[in-house]
């Protein structure tokens, strides 16, 4: 499923007549996750679950590994937007132990988004370093480090498509995202 947050598209899937699952089924589980805070969606994510819960993965990372928590801000929420800036810190076994952030100067424009985040062009090719450079130290910053962030389907598949845009490797991360909480 490309977006596992997509509950339109995950109905639909449901609802193919091979797999017998209808309407009545899909409102009875919309109704019962409702009460527990479980989304239709929640069954196609990736992760499982660990100890019984949805972040039982994050708790043992942030307790017994290393945890990476990021936030990105972009020219917009297209594909073909841009990432203008990142930050993170990272923690072992609970304890903040490093931290990143860097702007990128060679965004193309930044347009309205400057309303949102506040940078502007001209910051932004002072104040930068170029995609691939900023890029490549975030990604090996991050290592093999569980990654969490809020809506961080969204920010990481940012981060990505401007690799590939760059032609650079992209890492392959395990992560949860905040936004249902």
């Amino acid at each position: 499923m490309a977006n596992p947050f997509d509950t339109g598209a995950f109905k639909r899937l449901l609802s193919v007549p091979k797999r017998n699952i209808g309407l009545e089924t899909l409102r009875q589980i919309y109704g019962e996750g409702d009460r527990c805070g479980l989304w239709l969606t929640d069954m196609a994510l990736p992760q499982p679950f660990v100890n019984d819960d949805p972040l039982g993965a994050v708790i043992d990372a942030y307790r017994h590994g290393t945890l990476v928590v990021f936030d990105v801000e972009t020219t917009g929420v297209a594909i073909e937007d841009e990432v203008v800036e990142i930050a993170a810190q990272k923690l072992l076994n609970g304890q903040v132990i490093d931290h990143f952030q860097a702007y990128i100067s060679d965004v193309t424009d930044v347009g309205d988004s400057r309303y949102v985040h506040g940078y502007s062009n001209e910051f932004l090719r002072q104040q930068g370093q170029p995609g691939r450079r900023v890029l490549d130290q975030f990604f090996q910053f991050t290592g093999d480090a569980f990654i969490v962030g809020h809506n961080v389907g969204f920010d990481s598949s940012m981060l990505v498509t401007q690799a590939q845009r760059l032609g650079m490797p992209v890492p392959v991360w395990v992560w949860a995202d905040t936004l249902n909480l």
